[in-house]
């Protein structure tokens, strides 16, 4: 009689306790993912805070839009293609072989000329 005691008292709390232990988990998550969000907004607002200072603007306009103040000179230094050889750069263009023959797209505008006169 004991033993069924104890067992209806189990079953009866097993239910509960699953569902506080779930509930307790739950909270650790949101509390984690607010605690993520609170610092993303921190960081945001410390970013929108740099903006206010004109100093920032100015630094921020120069680097990302190549502005130059007046009277300033600027440069830009691109470096060169290492994909192209001397040897290719060189080299004229190359030409048809024979003078009469057209280029692709005369051929193909040519095909779809006489594709169209065939309706």
């Amino acid at each position: 009689m004991l033993a069924l005691v104890v067992c209806a008292l189990a079953l009866s709390l097993a239910y509960p306790l699953r569902e506080y232990l779930g509930q307790r988990s739950e909270i650790a998550a949101l509390r984690e993912r607010t605690a993520q969000q609170e610092a993303r907004v921190a960081a945001l607002e410390a970013d929108k805070a740099r903006w206010d200072d004109p100093s920032y603007v100015v630094t921020q306009a120069e680097e990302r839009l190549h502005r130059v103040r007046a009277g300033e000179s600027h440069y830009v230094v691109k470096e060169p293609d290492r994909t192209m050889t001397q040897q290719d750069t060189v080299e004229a263009p190359p030409t048809a072989a024979d003078p009469g023959e057209r280029p692709w797209f005369g051929t193909l505008w040519e095909s779809v000329e006489a594709a169209d006169a065939a309706h």
